[in-house]
């Protein structure tokens, strides 16, 4: 006996599973596009951006070296010419912090190479050399302070410069002459001015807080309500200089030379003032208090209303064998300047 089987129900697939097998399949294979749509929209961004900066890098070069022609251009009459150089550079130094540390060395070399310390000084100072040097105090901060770069103008002759107001923190300026310059407000502190020379020029207001200023004249020169805090003046000149009001605080004045000094109402706290030259000084109510004045020349020194308390070493002020020690930072600084001149 024949028996009718009807497999016909077996073999056709559920309609609800096969559904979601195509809607799984199409998710995979569309994700599946779009990663590597996306990667390839990445490596064309990348490339791009690669491209661009290629195109960025060669502009810069092609301006740095049209500035430094611009820069190199004799005469007179050439003046804009310079002028242009210095300020292309300047824009160059602010959008690349990779090109800054060598465009300071550039334009440094620049002022050293147009005013050398043996020239005569100058009535006036180039508008060039003035331009380049505040082109330098205007250089940006960065993250990195390396990065900033230093300013080199050691063995220049920068006598009449006109450069109120600037910041040459760090600057390197040993054995410069800046003569009858007009600084007011300027900020020299931490910087190298050893055997430098300021004399009559007007300083007021000036920053010269952890300066080096061994051997350097500051003769007749004005720097009232000036910060020289924390300074190594050792044998430095002040000569008739005004320091009226200055901050002076643990300065330290080792042989230096302060006759006729006008020094009232300043702050020579913990100054080291060993065999200081202070004949003739007006040190109407300075503060003294905790100076070191051993061996100090004070013949003829206005000391009427001056805070002498736990200062040392001249009599009738406390025994040279109490005279505190300096301040370690400070003590360091002055066996490294002894040990190098």
């Amino acid at each position: 006996m024949l028996v009718k089987v009807d497999l016909s129900g077996r073999l056709e697939p559920k309609p609800d599973r096969f559904s979601q097998f195509v809607s799984l399949l199409t998710v995979v294979v569309t994700a599946f596009a779009a990663s590597w749509a996306a990667r390839g929209i990445v490596a064309t961004a990348e490339e791009s951006k690669r491209q661009r900066q290629i195109t960025l890098t060669g502009q810069l070069t092609d301006r740095f070296n049209k500035a430094i022609e611009q820069l190199g251009t004799p005469g007179a009459d050439k003046l804009d010419m310079r002028l242009g150089g210095i300020y292309s550079l300047e824009r160059i130094m602010r959008e690349s912090e990779f090109d800054q540390s060598t465009i300071v060395e550039v334009l440094s070399a620049f002022v050293r190479n147009r005013t050398p310390a043996r020239t005569a000084a100058p009535e006036k100072q180039d508008i060039d050399v003035e331009a380049a040097i505040r082109v330098l105090a205007r250089r940006p901060e960065r993250p990195d302070p390396s990065a900033r770069g230093r300013v080199n103008l050691q063995a220049t002759n920068l006598s009449g410069v006109q450069l109120s107001h600037a910041d040459l923190r760090g600057t390197d300026c040993k054995l410069c002459k800046v003569n009858n310059a007009i600084l007011w407000r300027i900020n020299l502190s931490e910087s190298e001015l050893v055997a430098a020379e300021f004399t009559k020029a007007t300083m007021n207001h000036a920053h010269l807080r952890n300066a080096q200023l061994f051997l350097a004249d500051f003769a007749g020169t004005d720097l009232g309500e000036s910060d020289l805090s924390e300074a190594v003046a050792i044998k430095a000149k002040f000569g008739t200089a005004n320091l009226a009001n200055a901050e002076l605080i643990r300065v330290v004045l080792l042989d230096a030379d302060l006759r006729g000094a006008r020094l009232p109402d300043s702050d020579l706290s913990g100054a080291h003032l060993a065999r200081a030259d202070l004949r003739g000084a007006d040190l109407t109510r300075a503060r003294l208090a905790g100076a070191n004045l051993t061996g100090a020349r004070m013949a003829g020194a206005k000391l009427a209303g001056a805070d002498l308390s736990g200062a040392c070493g001249a009599p009738p002020i406390t025994p040279v064998e109490h005279c505190p020690p300096l301040a370690p930072r400070v003590s360091d600084r002055v066996r490294q300047t002894l040990e190098s001149f």
